[in-house]
């Protein structure tokens, strides 16, 4: 009589294919996750990281307007975001070629993903999360798309953000480039990586 049994250890799924006879063991064989679950598990983080984020920039809004949003971002959207890593085991990260905070610097790889979904909207493609493969990592990567509530800190000065709103940005941030957005526009790229070990 064969016995099925799945077996949790060291991040890795076993599968245990075995009888009552002797010698059964030898059967253990690791399931190596796809390149599907990587996907599905970036799009699950992507989607956590992006409600925490907005909820509680949302609420920094109704608290105290635009100051205390931009005051929130400033202070706690990193650590927020490091915490986030932390629980769900991957290094998340969102960075732009246009950037606010100086700490999101892409690196390589990053400003090559980032040119490449600037490409793909020029010529009116959809932008698809896509994963690379690199030195034992898997990286997810998704576009960031602006709407109009990004707009309110990161639209056009003097249009969709006002020059107060601006100047209070620049208080914070003096090297901001992430201003100038329209709706609909990839404002940045999440980098979510994963040890394929």
């Amino acid at each position: 009589m064969k016995k099925y049994i799945t077996i949790i250890a060291g991040g890795m799924i076993f599968l245990y294919l075995g009888s009552c006879k002797p010698n059964a063991g030898k059967d253990i064989q690791p399931i190596i996750p796809s390149d599907i679950d990587y996907l599905e598990r970036g799009e699950e983080i992507k989607t956590a990281v992006f409600n925490v984020l907005s909820q509680n920039l949302k609420s920094a809004l109704e608290k105290g307007g635009i100051e205390t949003a931009i005051a929130y971002c400033n202070i706690a959207a990193m650590p927020l975001v490091d915490s986030l890593s932390i629980d769900h085991n991957a290094i998340i990260k969102r960075t732009s070629q246009r950037l606010r905070n100086p700490d999101n610097n892409a690196d390589e790889s990053e400003n090559s993903m980032l040119s490449r979904f600037e490409a793909q909207m020029m010529s009116g493609q959809v932008i698809k999360p896509v994963l690379e493969e690199t030195k034992g990592e898997v990286t997810y990567y998704a576009p960031i798309l602006t709407n109009n509530f990004c707009l309110q800190c990161h639209g056009i000065p003097g249009q969709t953000l006002t020059e107060a709103n601006n100047d209070l940005i620049k208080s914070f941030y003096p090297q901001d480039s992430a201003i100038g957005y329209s709706e609909g526009e990839l404002r940045g790229i999440w980098s979510i990586k994963f040890d394929k070990k």
